[in-house]
C-alpha cells in the first residue's frame, strides 16, 4: 500500500493547483483544498468561509476526476479509485449544523497532529506519511536543492499581478512548472501571462485601468 500524500487547491472554473504539503492551507478561510492520501485510501474537502460560491460547487467534480483519472502531480498518479471522500466546509462546520462534519473535521485535525510527513524523492509536493515517533531518516543521496530565481521577472510578475489584483480583487492565482502564470476571476475572466525580460500574454486581453495601473509602479520603481 502506498504511503504518499499529497494537497493541491481547486477554483471555481475547474482549475488546479499544485501546494506545497503544509497544513496551514487546510486551515486557511480564503482557499478551497484536496488532501489525498493513499494511505488512507481518503480524499478530505477543506473549504474555507472565504471561498467563492463557484468554487463551492466545484468538490464533486474535482473528487470525481482525481477518482477516476488520479491527480498528476511530480510524476506520480495519487488518487485514482479512493471512494472515501469526505467534505469540510467551515461555514457549516462554524454554524454547528451538522454534527457528523464537525466529528469528521475534529477528527481530521487530529489526525494531522499525529504524523510525520517528509518528501518523497525529489518531489517538491508529495510527502511520504509516517507513523508519529518513527524517525525521519533522510533519504541516501538526496540532495538540497535551491530553486535559481530571475529576481527582474518575479518583480514584473508581481507588480503586474497587483494590477490585476486591483481590478478583480477576488481572484485564483495559479502558475504552471513552465511558469505561465493563470488568474480566474470571480466573474468568468481568465487570464494566462508568463514574464521573459517582460510581460507576455497568453490568454485574456488586459483593459486600460490595468495597463495604466502596471506603467504606473513600474515608472515609481524605477
Amino acid at each position: 500500500m502506498s504511503n504518499l500524500m499529497v494537497m493541491c487547491e481547486f477554483g471555481g472554473m475547474g482549475m488546479i493547483r499544485d501546494l506545497r504539503f503544509e497544513q496551514k492551507y487546510i486551515k486557511d478561510h480564503r482557499r478551497a483544498v484536496v488532501l489525498i492520501s493513499e494511505y488512507h485510501q481518503t480524499m478530505w474537502v477543506w473549504m474555507g468561509n472565504s471561498v467563492t460560491m463557484k468554487t463551492r460547487k466545484q468538490p464533486d467534480k474535482v473528487t470525481e476526476k482525481f477518482t477516476t483519472k488520479g491527480y498528476k502531480v511530480d510524476g506520480e498518479v495519487l488518487g485514482q479509485n479512493i471512494g472515501n471522500i469526505i467534505i469540510m466546509d467551515e461555514r457549516t462546520i462554524d454554524a454547528g449544523t451538522d454534527a457528523e462534519m464537525m466529528q469528521n473535521h475534529q477528527n481530521f485535525l487530529a489526525m494531522m497532529d499525529s504524523i510525520n510527513v517528509i518528501p518523497h524523492s525529489t518531489s517538491t509536493h508529495i510527502v511520504e506519511f509516517q507513523e508519529a515517533g518513527q524517525a525521519q531518516a533522510q533519504p541516501q543521496g538526496q540532495v538540497s536543492t535551491t530553486t535559481t530565481l530571475n529576481i527582474k521577472d518575479e518583480a514584473l510578475a508581481g507588480i503586474f499581478l497587483i494590477s490585476i489584483l486591483h481590478e478583480f480583487p477576488d481572484a485564483f492565482i495559479s502558475r504552471t512548472s513552465a511558469g505561465i502564470v493563470q488568474i480566474e476571476t470571480s466573474t468568468g475572466e481568465n487570464f494566462k501571462f508568463k514574464v521573459d525580460q517582460n510581460i507576455q500574454m497568453i490568454q485574456g486581453t488586459i483593459n486600460q485601468n490595468i495597463q495604466n495601473l502596471y506603467a504606473q509602479l513600474i515608472q515609481v520603481l524605477k
